[in-house]
C-alpha cells in the first residue's frame, strides 16, 4: 500500500484595491493556502495492457484568509473580486517558488 501525503503551502500577498466608496486605494494583506494535487490514476489495465498514469502535479488553492473588518459589504465584494482576479497569477507564483525550493 502506498502512503499518500498532502503538502500544503501558505503564501502571503499584498493587494492594492481602489475603493470607489472611499475614493482611495487600500492595501490588503492576504494569505492563500495551497495544496499539491495530482490528476493521475496510478496503475491501470485496459484491454489486457497494463500501464501506470503518474499524472501531473499542480497547486490548488485551499483557503483564503484576509481581515475584512472595517469594510462595508460592498467593499468586501469589490476586494474579493480583485482577489479572485489575481488568483491564477498567485498560483503560478506559488508553484514556481515551491518547485524552486524542492
Amino acid at each position: 500500500m502506498k502512503l499518500q501525503t498532502t503538502a500544503s503551502i501558505d503564501r502571503n500577498f499584498k493587494l492594492e484595491v481602489f475603493l470607489e466608496s472611499r475614493n482611495d486605494c487600500v492595501e490588503v494583506e492576504i494569505t492563500v493556502g495551497f495544496e499539491w494535487q495530482n490528476d493521475g490514476i496510478g496503475p491501470y489495465e485496459y484491454c489486457g495492457s497494463k500501464g501506470y498514469d503518474k499524472g501531473t502535479e499542480y497547486l490548488e488553492q485551499s483557503q483564503i484568509i484576509w481581515d475584512s473588518a472595517g469594510f462595508t459589504t460592498e467593499e468586501v465584494k469589490q476586494i474579493e473580486k480583485e482577489i479572485f482576479a489575481s488568483m491564477s497569477e498567485w498560483t503560478e507564483e506559488a508553484e514556481k517558488a515551491a518547485k524552486y525550493c524542492d
